[in-house]
């Protein structure tokens, strides 16, 4: 018995002593492994303390942690932090860790950039190693233009002074998308990269199989929002800003959409019947041109034709065929708090950004549904030439929001045309 005794005090400070070693080795290993965290949080409010518990909650993390100590300690430069975000502090801070500290002690092994875990949220980082820096700076830019895309909607927004067009607080039933997983809320539109979209939602939440078209039927219990949230769930992801959620819109140029949707559902101008399920989007163009409403009934309907079927089937723009119909009217986005906005244009290296932030497994970021190839396909401004100023002036009235809220530049040809037209 007494050596049973003599016994447990000695196991007991064996224990204690390697509970104590590894803790130290650990340690050791936080500050001398170079692992460092450079994307900054993004943060939905609160005051500067949370700043300081980011910094502090990641040991080794320098330049992390002195970009943040210097905006705390030097609010004056910025002028009136009561009306900035935190968001705007952190990019702040980071504009003057990129342009004031020397990161030449960075790590010089091999590279590694990892996503956070699945499940991540909209706060989490990269871990990067030898090219970190060239990474930094990728990030900030991206980051930038994120935050300008945001500015200018919102600035936008503001300037209607509290007479919002009907038409911009309207949303398509269908047009959000949903990851629980990810609290991933999406709002796409026919035409800006649904069909992208449609797939990468699908993985996103579990569905494996081959997937042909992810506009069917049978999928949209998989993704649409409004089939995976109840209706007060999903109004609170829409609109309250303290909600835990990812909110990203889709948005294209309008008169590239045009003649993305021309191309597809009208066949490019091929000669070809609509058949059943086109003959509403058809309708329209076959009454133009004289020829009888019927699904089989040989057309080649040029893009003239199709131009001149989108403006008068603009009753309203909330009537018009999703294909078509303009994006501002689907997804309120002068109600709706956007974190991201992603463009068509530069889709593929948005979504690259937005993988890594939220850490997604499962988004292939080249895959792209309905992709042409730009070597043999013309621009778009090409199919514009022989169209007549009153319909291109007709057009841009309809789309005339989507250019505004989401900074697309006016092509030259639309504002010679509007010169020429204006009564």
């Amino acid at each position: 018995m007494a050596g049973e005794n003599n016994a447990k005090p000695k196991f007991l400070r064996l224990l204690v002593l390697c509970v104590g070693l590894s803790l130290l080795a650990f340690s050791f290993l936080l500050h001398t492994q170079d692992l460092r965290i450079f994307s900054w949080a993004e943060l939905g409010g609160g005051d500067h303390s949370q700043l300081a518990t980011v910094a502090a909650a990641s040991p080794g993390t320098r330049h992390h942690r002195e970009g943040l100590s210097f905006v705390r300690a030097n609010t004056d430069s910025y002028g009136d932090t009561e009306n900035k975000s935190d968001k705007q502090l952190l990019r702040e801070g980071r504009d003057y860790i990129l342009s004031e500290k020397d990161n030449d002690d960075l790590p010089e092994r091999t590279a590694t950039l990892q996503p956070l875990a699945s499940g991540a949220t909209n706060r989490s980082s990269l871990v990067a190693g030898n090219d970190s820096k060239e990474q930094l700076e990728w990030e900030h830019t991206m980051e930038t233009r994120f935050a300008e895309r945001k500015d200018l909607l919102e600035e936008k927004c503001e300037n209607y002074n509290g007479s919002i067009p009907k038409d911009v607080k309207r949303t398509l039933r269908d047009a959000f998308l949903y990851s629980r997983k990810y609290s991933f809320l999406i709002c796409v539109t026919a035409k800006g990269g649904a069909s992208t979209w449609k797939t990468h939602l699908l993985r996103m939440n579990g569905y494996t199989k081959y997937i042909e078209h992810p506009h069917e039927t049978n999928l949209k219990k998989r993704m649409i929002a409004e089939k995976l949230l109840s209706s007060s769930e999903l109004y609170r992801k829409m609109h309250r800003e303290e909600e835990e959620v990812t909110r990203v819109i889709s948005v294209r140029h309008p008169f590239s959409r045009l003649v993305s949707a021309y191309t597809d559902k009208f066949v490019n101008g091929s000669l070809s019947s609509p058949g059943k399920n086109k003959l509403n989007l058809y309708e329209i163009a076959l009454r133009l041109m004289g020829k009888p409403v019927s699904p089989s009934v040989q057309v080649a309907v040029p893009f003239s034709v199709f131009l001149r079927s989108v403006i008068e089937e603009n009753g309203g723009a909330v009537d018009m065929n999703r294909h078509w119909r303009p994006y501002s009217t689907n997804c309120r986005p002068c109600h709706v708090p956007f974190d991201y906005i992603v463009k068509l244009e530069t889709f593929e290296e948005d979504l690259r950004y937005l993988v890594l932030k939220l850490g997604i497994k499962e988004i292939n970021v080249t895959t792209q549904k309905n992709k042409s190839s730009k070597s043999k396909s013309p621009t778009y401004e090409a199919y514009y030439r022989n169209i007549s100023d009153d319909i291109i002036a007709r057009l841009y009235a309809i789309y005339k929001e989507d250019f505004r809220l989401f900074g697309y530049e006016v092509p030259q040809f639309v504002k010679e045309a509007l010169s020429k037209t204006v009564r």
